[in-house]
């Protein structure tokens, strides 16, 4: 039986506080780590690890093949038991994970791939140890989609805080104390991916135990419908990280260890539409999408307000902030920070509706915006990248978030039937809302 829809909201925001709670400790232990890294390895050390991370996360990405959504979708709507979910997880993982392996293997002897490594002098060794991570990253991916669709914030916040925390232990271990520089940070990450992988599995068991067989029939449902999410999630990873492939193309590494920092800091900003969308998708799949389009119009215009007030307060400090804590040798990363934010700012807007949309059973809506963002972004790169450097590459980056939220926003509003008034101004009442929650939220706590 469905609950009142104002019972209904104010589980969703206890929920959406859960998860931006966790978020905001995670972000400050990985506003650490990144501290350590640059500080230890430098602007040209930050980007060789920035580049041979990358290979790996495109990988995971391509492998991903939209399952994680899958699992988020079928978990939160209870049509398959819990233990075919956990068990296909495992194995698709496992296999999938082995393949992508294997294809880096055969691509790795292609003259190309060879010539442009080289020249880039990037070890062949450390990149093979990124990669061997990949059955892991998917694992983790896939499991932490379970614990979402089940609606376990408590349990994914728990996560959400424990990956920076041993990240930041093995980083503190293998750069600072052992100073192993690149190295170190690879390897310190590798082994952070494959802990928090082993215990996130560990954790779903409390789900559906697993089982020495596959679900053909779940297995052919997930394909079909992450495969619609799995095309929009790429493209928007493209959107996210071709920009960095091309700046280490067109100029070299301390370039791109300037530009990895910029974007670093700007994205932490979704950390308010990040924490939406994890509660936002399971719960517009199993509320309905009349009810959605009641909810989702006030969680998108107060996200978007929060996030305009902190871009405006970082956009004042920037550079003291930026010199102050990362040392003057990152103050190139100033001028392209400022170029992303507004671009950052628009596509937290997205990031929320396409979680709704998702969540009413059409995840190909997104991966439409993704693609048509991306259409408009690699042209950009490829002509600002040689003539602007990295602010050409923030300004591309900028234009195509904006190109994706206007998108969503207009396939949003006519599915829906909202205004976009309504959708995006903050209204008197939003406030009220969040203030009684949170004087119900210390009296409980005696605060």
């Amino acid at each position: 039986m469905l609950v009142p829809i104002r019972q209904s909201e104010n589980d969703f925001i206890k929920k959406s506080s859960q998860a931006f709670s966790s978020r905001v400790i995670s972000f400050i232990l990985g506003f650490g780590i990144s501290i350590i890294i640059a500080r230890a390895l430098g602007p040209s050390g930050k980007g060789a690890f920035a580049f041979i991370m990358l290979i790996p996360a495109l990988l995971t990405m391509l492998g991903n093949l939209g399952i994680g959504a899958a699992n988020t979708y079928f978990t939160a709507n209870r049509k398959y038991p819990g233990e075919n979910i956990v068990s296909n997880t495992f194995f698709s993982a496992i296999v999938i994970g082995g393949l992508l392996i294997l294809a880096f293997y055969l691509g790795s002897h292609i003259p190309v791939f060879k010539e442009f490594i080289a020249s880039k002098h990037v070890p062949l060794s450390l990149l093979w140890l990124a990669i061997s991570i990949i059955p892991f990253s998917l694992l983790y991916s896939y499991s932490i989609s379970i614990l979402v669709g089940r609606e376990k914030i408590a349990t994914f916040s728990i996560i959400n805080i424990i990956n920076p925390a041993l990240y930041l232990l093995f980083i503190v271990f293998f750069v600072t104390i052992f100073k192993k520089s690149v190295s170190g940070a690879v390897t310190a990450y590798v082994l952070n991916i494959i802990l928090i992988a082993l215990i996130t599995f560990f954790l779903i068991q409390k789900i559906g135990k697993l089982k020495l067989n596959i679900d053909t029939k779940l297995l052919r449902e997930s394909t079909s419908y992450g495969f619609k999410a799995w095309v929009g999630n790429l493209a928007q990873f493209l959107n996210y990280r071709l920009d960095m492939f091309l700046v280490a193309y067109f100029l070299n590494f301390t370039v791109l260890g300037y530009y990895s920092l910029a974007v670093g800091i700007v994205e932490q900003l979704w950390l308010v539409p990040a924490s939406i969308a994890t509660v936002l998708f399971p719960r517009v799949s199993y509320i309905g999408g009349t009810k959605a389009s009641r909810l989702t119009p006030k969680v998108t215009r107060t996200s978007l307000f929060i996030i305009l007030v902190i871009s405006f307060m970082l956009a004042i400090i920037a550079k003291p902030l930026i010199k102050f804590i990362y040392g003057k040798a990152f103050l190139p990363s100033v001028l392209p920070f400022l170029i992303l934010l507004p671009g950052v700012i628009i596509l937290s807007i997205d990031k929320v509706l396409s979680s709704d949309l998702a969540g009413r059973g059409k995840p190909e809506i997104g991966a439409m915006a993704s693609l048509v963002s991306l259409l408009v972004n690699i042209p950009l790169n490829l002509l600002l990248i040689p003539r602007w450097g990295i602010s050409g590459a923030a300004f591309a980056s900028t234009i195509a978030y904006a190109t994706s939220t206007i998108f969503m926003l207009a396939v949003f509003l006519k599915i829906s039937g909202n205004s976009c008034k309504d959708t995006l101004l903050i209204k008197i009442s939003d406030f009220r809302i969040c203030f009684d929650l949170l004087s119900k939220y210390l009296k409980k706590r005696k605060i």
